[in-house]
């Protein structure tokens, strides 16, 4: 969970799991979503890139995996993540310091009162509907059986 967007070469890591997955095992990854969302937080952990759905499939099935279930976490966060980290990024007001980002992610009992609650409110809602965004995106992958063939 959360490496992919660490790595300048993501294909290298994905072909060393499909090397050593069993041939029935899955391929549970998350990742961040939404490159237009790319703020100061992702350069202070290191992001190299944050990916799309459409994207994370083509990598995956570059790399001999099929994507068997892609379904979008934390998506009203979107706003939030927008405003505090994606625009401010954008205005050129960038804290790149690893202390302004902790400062951003610092405890705030109301904050996480408040967050809780709403992700407590979308876990029930994506139960009876698939969100169409958010701000992490999660996979499950099989091998594919044609690349083993051909791969």
């Amino acid at each position: 969970f959360d490496v992919l967007e660490h790595l300048p070469e993501p294909d290298e890591m994905l072909q060393e799991m499909f090397r050593t997955l069993d041939s029935n095992g899955h391929l549970y990854l998350t990742v961040p979503v939404g490159q237009w969302l790319w703020g100061s937080l992702d350069e202070t952990l290191g992001h190299q890139q944050r990916f799309s759905k459409k994207g994370m499939r083509k990598l995956l099935e570059q790399n001999g995996f099929v994507a068997e279930h892609e379904e979008f976490l934390f998506l009203s966060l979107v706003p939030l993540a927008w405003l505090t980290r994606a625009l401010p990024y954008k205005l050129r007001r960038r804290e790149s310091t690893v202390e302004g980002i902790s400062d951003q992610l610092a405890p705030n009992k109301i904050v996480d009162y408040i967050t809780g609650f709403i992700l407590k409110i979308e876990a029930k809602i994506s139960r009876l509907i698939r969100l169409p965004y958010g701000l992490t995106l999660l996979v499950v992958a099989r091998k594919s059986s044609i690349y083993e063939v051909s791969g």
